[in-house]
């Protein structure tokens, strides 16, 4: 149960540093948030068998990195 808890933590982690880089792009925390995602995208390919929810939220740490302001 705690490797659940600490993907969900991941996750949320993720999740946070793509919406913040969106909202603002030039953050001097850009770098670190940059990382995040980076490493989350790393450590957790797509799972097409995972929850609609699980889905929904990997997409979303997904389409953060896609943004034009972050490249």
């Amino acid at each position: 149960m705690a490797l659940v808890g600490l993907h969900a933590d991941q996750q949320n982690a993720a999740m946070i540093a793509g919406i913040s880089l969106i909202l603002n792009p030039q953050t001097p925390h850009a770098a670190d948030m940059k990382e995040i995602l980076r490493l989350f995208m790393e450590q957790h390919p797509l799972n097409p068998k995972a929850d609609d929810f699980t889905q929904q939220e990997a997409t979303i740490v997904r389409v953060s990195t896609l943004h034009k302001d972050l490249g």
